[in-house]
């Protein structure tokens, strides 16, 4: 935006010297008063920005939803998991006690009690649901950060191209007056301060 506008007054400085009568000093002044407000409002806007709130897109709003219900599940099954996994534990290390105490006195062992528990094997060989988590976690956090990034972008590029178009249509109507050119309707100059024209006009 600086190199355009730095452009802009590169040329009308060029045709103001074919103009008679024409004022380089305002012209000049006018060219220092625009640089600052343009500094003003670059820095207003920044401010905007980082006191503005974002919202995600609804779709998106819905995807993080239904991904926040999935972990909730996953933590109500590890849970469940953990809990189950206790109970079998403390039957494990009461019957391992059992055995130890049958050992010492030479008590001879029901079978079932040496045999590997099936159940136990089962339960060990659960899913990690803490890694699980931990990783959900972390693409949520991202999409969340990724989407409410993107959002703020397109509100603050909407909000500058809309300061931006009153900033130069402002200091276009301020610098044609200063330097004449509200009787030249024709002016090479006044086109360029109009800007091009839309695609969609003929």
């Amino acid at each position: 935006m600086e190199a355009s506008m730095e452009f802009a007054v590169q040329e009308m400085r060029k045709t103001l010297h074919d103009v008679p009568g024409a004022n380089l000093d305002i012209f000049q002044t006018s060219v220092e008063s625009l640089h600052e407000e343009w500094g003003s409002l670059a820095q207003i806007i920044k401010n905007e920005c980082q006191k503005s709130n974002t919202t995600s897109d609804p779709a998106v709003q819905k995807a993080i939803k239904i991904t926040k219900n999935a972990m909730s599940s996953l933590q109500a099954e590890s849970s469940s998991w953990e809990s189950l996994l206790n109970k079998h534990r403390c039957k494990s290390e009461e019957l391992e006690k059992r055995v130890e105490q049958a050992r010492k006195h030479g008590v001879p062992l029901d079978p079932k009690y040496l045999a590997h528990s099936t159940q136990r094997e089962f339960i060990q060989n659960k899913p990690d649901y803490h890694s699980i988590l931990c990783r959900q976690q972390k693409v949520l956090q991202t999409m969340e950060l990724v989407m409410d990034t993107k959002c703020k972008i397109v509100r603050d590029l909407l909000s500058f191209q809309e300061q931006y178009e009153l900033l130069v249509k402002e200091v276009s109507t301020r610098l044609a007056s200063n330097a004449g050119f509200d009787d030249l309707p024709d002016s090479p100059v006044r086109k360029l301060l109009k800007g091009p024209r839309s695609s969609n006009t003929s």
